[in-house]
């Protein structure tokens, strides 16, 4: 029996998960809950990165997805990396590459956070950087970080 094993680390305010084992609905139970725990801390950037990863099976996918609904309905997002032949191959025939953002590496995904905008976030940078010194950048600054 294969065990999973499961790391994370923070990349510039990107939580990045690393699996290592066999993902099958029992063991997919340790990701889910480090998702849910990372969603009530306000962590909502979120790369699971499967290189380590032997096989899939389709109901803990299904837990995947439901886990980035879950991100999203809050305005953050889950993105994957490191999928082999095998893997990418279940993420297709699932339909779960065209819902997740998929991409070849940690860091490609770790900057595409910084391309897209979850939560208004971006927006809000934006408002202050071209309002810098107005009285309404230094009201919607206190508080948004």
């Amino acid at each position: 029996m294969t065990e999973l094993r499961v790391s994370t680390e923070e990349k510039k305010g990107v939580v990045v998960i690393h699996v290592d084992g066999r993902v099958d609905a029992f063991l997919v139970t340790k990701i889910r809950e480090i998702i849910n725990d990372l969603v009530q801390a306000g962590k909502l950037r979120l790369v699971i990165e499967f290189a380590k990863v032997s096989q899939i099976n389709s109901t803990a996918l299904g837990i995947l997805v439901g886990r980035l609904r879950r991100v999203r309905m809050h305005g953050g997002d889950i993105k994957i990396t490191g999928l082999n032949q095998e893997i990418r191959r279940i993420f297709d025939v699932m339909g779960a590459a065209k819902i997740f953002d998929v991409h070849d590496s940690v860091d490609a995904a770790c900057k595409a956070f910084s391309r897209t905008m979850y939560n208004g976030e971006m927006e809000k940078k934006s408002e202050e950087e071209t309002s810098a010194g107005s009285d309404t950048a230094a009201n919607e600054s206190s508080g948004a970080e």
